[in-house]
């Protein structure tokens, strides 16, 4: 490399994981500063946080695990559902909590409008809940999921506006808002994101079936898009092809190429016949050869810094302090082992 050598880095995708979970977390405890349900939520959390620290206690814990027959879910800044997940588990035994309560000594007890809070706070974050655990999903991480997901979070948070809340009926419109500014690109559909948006389209399980009515005018371009990735790719395979009998000095002969609108129709064919398939399967990408190579160039794995996370969390449990004096080679195949237990037999 010289000084007049030019670096270009790759497009940067951010953790939609992680963005999702600003959105749970620090938007949504800033449109909650500026709402009447601020002072029920500072008293409510106020509860359940007491109740989790205490589930941390090995006393304290004891007491809950006879009385639930279970520990509590203890929420966790790294682990984004976290915070969710315990708030349905309290929901579960809210008939319980009383009692453990009083058996723990604690001067105060959960209200029905406490619970009633709660309902609330779980249903409004529950889409996101959801759509986090779908883009966390080991088995199926294509980036074509990132589009279909945000636009069903962004409809299923609208449909919450149906349900008659009572405390948090004014924080619904705000995170659909603070939704729609920190992924802007993905819902304008800006050509900044055609990649996102062929990586949809070639994915068996979406295709065209994500466009809502709302995007029907930016149908068209789509469509068009995703021709031309087709044209391209067939373009670049009869021009190999014939770069390849070119170098072959037995054939002398030059034949005349095909007319170019014939590969062209034989390309938009494809397309057309691959977004009009029902089938969802990843299977049938065997009959469509140019959008298998389409599939492949796209739909890479989805940027999440969620695998990041829990290896993070397995080193902690095995670098804890009865464990002290391992050394780094070890620490490090111990790791190894632990995150690839499921694909290692024995």
């Amino acid at each position: 490399m010289t000084q007049e050598t030019e670096i270009f880095l790759p497009h940067h995708l951010r953790c939609a994981s992680h963005t999702l979970s600003l959105i749970a977390t620090t938007d949504f405890n800033k449109i909650l500063k500026g709402t009447s349900a601020s002072r029920i939520n500072h008293s409510v959390m106020g509860k359940c946080t007491t109740l989790w620290n205490l589930s941390r206690r090995p006393k304290s814990s004891e007491i809950i695990h006879t009385i639930l027959n279970c520990s509590l879910k203890y929420p966790c800044p790294t682990r984004w559902n976290s915070l969710y997940d315990g708030i349905t588990q309290l929901l579960k035994y809210k008939d319980k909590l009383n009692l453990v309560l009083k058996e723990l000594n604690v001067k105060y007890s959960f209200k029905d409008i406490d619970f009633e809070y709660l309902e609330e706070l779980a249903a409004l974050l529950k889409p996101i809940a959801g759509a986090l655990d779908f883009l966390q999903s080991e088995n199926q991480c294509y980036y074509g999921q990132l589009l279909p997901t945000l636009y069903s979070l962004k409809t299923r948070l609208e449909m919450l506006k149906e349900k008659n809340f009572r405390h948090l009926a004014n924080m619904i419109t705000p995170l659909v808002n603070s939704l729609i500014k920190r992924f802007s690109d993905f819902f304008e559909l800006s050509p900044s994101i055609n990649e996102a948006i062929l990586a949809t389209c070639f994915h068996p399980c979406y295709k065209l079936r994500w466009i809502s009515n709302e995007y029907d005018h930016e149908k068209n371009r789509i469509q068009n898009l995703c021709i031309n990735a087709a044209e391209n790719i067939f373009n670049n395979d009869i021009t190999n092809n014939s770069n390849s009998s070119d170098e072959d000095d037995d054939n002398f002969i030059v034949y005349s190429s095909q007319p170019e609108a014939k590969t062209i129709k034989k390309a938009d064919l494809e397309v057309v016949t691959f977004f009009n398939d029902k089938a969802k399967s990843l299977n049938i990408l065997n009959n469509y050869p140019i959008i298998k190579k389409l599939f492949i160039r796209f739909n890479t794995s989805l940027c999440s810094s969620a695998p990041v996370e829990r290896m993070f969390s397995m080193a902690g449990f095995i670098n804890n302090p009865t464990r002290n004096k391992l050394s780094d080679i070890t620490f490090e195949k111990l790791v190894f082992l632990k995150g690839n237990k499921d694909k290692l037999t024995i």
